[in-house]
This record gives C-alpha cells, structure tokens and sequence, in this order.
C-alpha cells in the first residue's frame, strides 16, 4: 500500500488529507449540511486525482528525453502505471465521499402505523 502511494507522488497524500478533513468537518455539522460536504468533498478530491494524473503525464515525458531509446517504452509504460494510481485512488475517494453523502442525506425510514 506504501508503495501505491508513493508511486502516486504527493497528490495521493493530498486526497488522502482531503478526505480525511472532509470527514471531521462534516461530523461537525449539523444533520442537514453533512451530505453537502461530502459531496463538495467528493468533487474536489477528483480534481486533485485529475492534477495528480496531470502531473505524473508531464513527469514521465519529461524523463523521456533523457533515457535510451530502446528504453523508452518501458519508462512510458511505469509511468503511466504510477499516474493511474492517482486515477484509481481518487475513484475510490470520491466513491467512499459519494457514499457518505447519500447514506448522511437519505430521508429516515417511516414510522410504522400502531394497527
């Protein structure tokens, strides 16, 4: 998991922050408001997901020019397997946030009628 991460380069640990203050905040707020920031929340960590994918495409073909090219494929190829990680923790963020704000938003379940 280490590995994931830090194959992701910072933007993993800045969803990873993100989500995690999304969470303390929305449990202080009231009933009504903690749907709204899970799913501003959700939005958000997907944007850094975008930058961090972003960020790791500008990454791998500045390396390009640098190494030989019977080896460019193969750099080609572990950097984009280390950007997607961005791609996929950001998914997973956003689903778990997305979660959150449907279960937190849900209308509670009607009384049953005293027969």
């Amino acid at each position: 998991m280490l590995n994931f991460m830090r194959d992701g380069g910072f933007a993993m640990w800045l969803m990873l922050a993100s989500a995690v203050a999304a969470v303390a905040v929305a449990a202080t707020r009231p009933a009504e408001r903690r749907g709204r920031v899970l799913a501003t929340a959700a939005v958000w960590v997907l944007a850094q997901g975008i930058l961090g994918m972003a960020l790791g495409i500008h990454a791998t073909v500045g390396a390009i020019d640098r190494v030989p090219p019977t080896d460019t494929a193969r750099i080609l190829a572990a950097g984009l397997g280390e950007l997607a990680n961005n791609g996929v923790f950001a998914a997973a963020l956003a689903m778990l946030l997305g979660c959150g704000d449907v279960l937190s938003t849900r209308a509670p379940a009607s009384p049953t009628p005293a027969a």
